[in-house]
């Protein structure tokens, strides 16, 4: 859990001095603090201490996977993406944080949730404007929810329910083996997101 915290710290230095306002650094100043304190092996207890690092650190590790995961996508698909880290952390199947879901078995090479978590390659941001960006639709997201509705780019694949639920993606140039276990939602940009009925039934 150390070795996560501070990843997480690494991020929030980025940001730190990526920002363009002043508005978000004394909250991550101050989050830069919970390194210190011995409970922070309690990642989920200790952020509800400290709400504003609490907030901090949730729109640092969303930012984080919408960064290393759909940079590159479409504003569409990195909303997929986020649905996807919401949709697990509503659900009774996953950790009940950002930060938990998206480096869930990150201590373990190669067999995290989110391959940039657990692939040995530093987190920290190259590209600055990019990052910016996605922190910023990271804190919307958490403060005012999922904009708008979620089409994959094929008209025969909108099932807007469905896409409501979506739990799990996957790049289209590989191919898992629980793909063909659970439910096929639609492709958005370079994405084949899926509904897992178990997942789901807990949302």
């Amino acid at each position: 859990m150390n070795r996560l915290l501070t990843r997480i710290a690494v991020m929030m230095a980025a940001y730190f001095f990526m920002a363009a306002s002043g508005a978000a650094l004394p909250a991550i100043h101050a989050a830069m603090q919970v390194f210190h304190i011995p409970a922070a092996h309690d990642l989920p207890r200790t952020m509800l201490a400290h709400p504003p690092i609490a907030y901090e650190m949730e729109a640092t590790c969303l930012t984080a996977a919408l960064y290393h995961e759909a940079r590159g996508e479409p504003r569409e698909g990195q909303l997929a993406v986020a649905r996807v880290i919401l949709n697990r952390m509503r659900s009774k199947a996953y950790p009940d944080t950002v930060c938990g879901v998206v480096y869930q078995g990150a201590e373990k090479p190669f067999r995290c949730q989110f391959s940039f978590a657990c692939d040995r390659i530093p987190d920290f941001p190259r590209e600055v404007a990019c990052f910016r960006e996605l922190h910023a639709l990271a804190r919307e997201i958490l403060e005012n929810g999922m904009p708008g509705r979620l089409l994959p780019g094929d008209p025969r694949e909108w099932r807007e329910a469905e896409f409501h639920e979506i739990t799990h993606y996957h790049a289209t140039y590989v191919s898992p083996y629980w793909a063909d276990r659970i439910g096929r939602v639609g492709q958005i940009g370079r994405h084949v997101f899926y509904r897992s009925e178990r997942v789901a039934r807990s949302l």
